[in-house]
């Protein structure tokens, strides 16, 4: 068995938080500063990660 720390139950994550869980935070209004800080992450990952989720619903 192989751990992927960028999956998470099959679904993206970063360092353990999923990336829906992300996005889902900045549609709540959060920025993405705010959102780095609350769970210890960079500005990029964050990023990154509303960037992925963002692709997934326009597809």
């Amino acid at each position: 068995m192989r751990i992927r720390p960028d999956v998470r139950f099959g679904r993206p994550s970063i360092k353990g938080i999923s990336t829906e869980m992300l996005w889902e935070e900045h549609e709540a209004g959060l920025d993405v500063e705010e959102i780095a800080e609350t769970y210890q992450l960079d500005v990029p990952g964050v990023r990154w990660a509303l960037a992925y989720e963002n692709s997934q619903r326009a597809a």
